[in-house]
């Protein structure tokens, strides 16, 4: 939350021991949608169906690399290539691509 908002903001939130509303939330960064109460479940389950569908080694790949340290500018792009190459070569890929050009 830090990176997010700044230490001063976060500090006022996690000090305070306010509720944050929705909008603020969103406003802040800290969420990426709001929806209705009544329509929360139907979103949830829409956004895990999305990840779902991703390839878990993308998914993980992705998560190192948000995580790798930025005074390495050349070791963060040679781990990128690998899970951008190793995305290309995976059968899963390769038929999504046969599928969407008719190959």
């Amino acid at each position: 939350m830090n990176k997010k908002i700044g230490e001063s903001k976060t500090l006022e939130l996690l000090l305070s021991g306010k509720d944050i509303a929705a909008r603020e939330a969103l406003e802040l960064g800290l969420v990426d949608k709001v929806v209705p109460s009544e329509s929360l479940d139907e979103a949830s389950i829409q956004v895990a169906r999305n990840f779902a569908r991703k390839p878990m080694h993308l998914i993980s790949g992705v998560k190192q690399l948000l995580n790798f340290p930025s005074d390495d500018l050349v070791k963060f792009l040679e781990q990128e290539n690998e899970l951008l190459f190793g995305s290309i070569r995976s059968e899963k890929f390769r038929n999504r691509q046969r599928e969407k050009w008719k190959v």
